[in-house]
């Protein structure tokens, strides 16, 4: 249902000139570097949760955060929880590591500066949350029902977490600066991560908007081979 993809990255990212190469590495705060031939700060960073998107990772996730919303009887619940309404958050989150950056230059066409960019799951950032209804003098049935619906639904958020995991674990990439100084090479390497951050920002977006078109966020969960998010009640029982 509801879900958003949590991209967390905070770059600062040092490159030394050759004189002063084992001086410097990424990670390394500005103020241990001072006196390297050339050093970028680089910050990009991408948040906008979707307003209640708040969630959990893959294989082995962590037990969702279960919320429950009290009903007169399953019948009060079953017309709520199938009307449509949102009863489940995820939210994965992701933080880039970076490799060695590389500099080359200048042989009189200038510098470029490069850094291999891949992502690894954040779990700080990563829960689902869910919406499960409670009535009195629930049946055992009526137990067995929603924890059919619980089932479903906690089915429905984890494969946001797994499509999203999947697709960051192919969206790594090379960002490489260029420019007639270094200090142009860095500001270009600064302006494509910054753009790189966003577009995976965006990508992972789609990911979890054209998952939710096709199982209409749980409710057609079939449509993958899982269990429509649905509450039956027990026959006979209102």
């Amino acid at each position: 249902m509801a879900v958003s993809g949590v991209l967390t990255a905070m770059f600062i990212l040092l490159v030394a000139g050759p004189a002063a190469a084992d001086n410097c590495d990424i990670f390394v705060s500005p103020q241990d570097c001072q006196n390297t031939g050339w050093t970028i700060g680089i910050i990009a960073t991408a948040g906008g949760a979707a307003a209640a998107a708040i969630a959990a990772a893959s294989k082995g996730s962590p037990k969702p955060k279960v919320k429950k919303r009290k009903f007169k009887n399953c019948g009060t619940a079953s017309d709520w929880l199938n009307s449509g309404v949102e009863t489940g958050s995820a939210a994965t989150g992701f933080t880039p590591v970076l490799g060695k950056p590389q500099l080359a230059g200048n042989n009189g066409d200038g510098y470029e500066v490069s850094v291999d960019v891949t992502w690894k799951l954040n779990p700080s950032k990563t829960a689902t949350v869910m919406e499960v209804p409670e009535w009195p003098n629930m049946s055992e049935a009526d137990k067995a029902a929603v924890q059919e619906y619980s089932d479903a639904l906690r089915a429905h958020e984890e494969g946001h977490h797994e499509r999203a995991i999947d697709f960051m674990s192919r969206n790594g990439k090379t960002i490489t600066g260029e420019g007639g100084t270094r200090k142009e090479a860095q500001a270009d390497l600064q302006r494509k991560l910054d753009e790189y951050m966003a577009e995976s920002k965006d990508q992972l977006d789609e990911v979890s908007k054209s998952y939710d078109e096709t199982t209409d966020h749980g409710r057609n969960q079939s449509a993958v081979g899982g269990r429509d998010v649905r509450l039956n009640c027990p026959p006979g029982i209102s």
